[in-house]
Formats: C-alpha cells, structure tokens, sequence
C-alpha cells in the first residue's frame, strides 16, 4: 500500500505542475494577444498611419510556448495568422559574426 500511495503522490504532483506551466503558457498568450490588440488598435485610430484593414499577422514566437495565442488572433480579432518560433540568441550571435566579418 505504501507504494501505491508514494505513486500517486508523485502522479499528482506531476500533474500539479503540468497544470501551473499550462496556467504561466496561457497567461503570456493574453498577455501577447491584449498587447496586440491595443496595438491594432493604436494603428487603426492614430492618424500618423495609414490605416488599412489588416488580415494577417505573422507572430514571432520567442518562448515556443503560444499554443492558443493563434487561435485567439483568430477568433476574436479576425486575423489570419502564424506563429514562427525563433531563437534570439541564435540570431543575435549570427548578426555578431557577420558584424565582426566587416
């Protein structure tokens, strides 16, 4: 019986933290998507740009982690999009190397 219990305590635990990385993944989508809704927003009130009707997004993914930020760019914003992960540190030592060559 002492077995079974330490497994299930270790299976909740697991499963305690699953669910805490789930709840930190859609916070940043709705933090990423508010940001680019005031964004559009911004862009379709302020006069300084020329306003015209956006229907696709390309959102470069930092963290890998936007699994329903997509879904709600277009569910609630009518935006076709994708979501291209990237690697900043990669990119910023390329840009580095090709510096240093100049």
């Amino acid at each position: 019986m002492t077995s079974f219990r330490l497994n299930l305590e270790e299976f909740l635990q697991e499963e305690a933290a699953a669910d805490a990385e789930e709840d930190v993944d859609m916070k940043k989508d709705l933090l990423l998507f508010n940001f680019m809704k005031n964004s559009l927003e911004e862009f379709y009130r302020n006069e300084h740009y020329d306003s015209r009707f956006i229907t696709e997004a390309v959102v470069l993914d930092t963290y890998q982690g936007s699994k329903s930020l997509s879904k709600y760019l277009k569910d609630e914003l009518f935006i076709d999009n994708r979501i291209e992960p990237i690697d900043l540190a990669e990119i910023s030592c390329k840009l580095s190397y090709l510096e240093s060559k100049e």
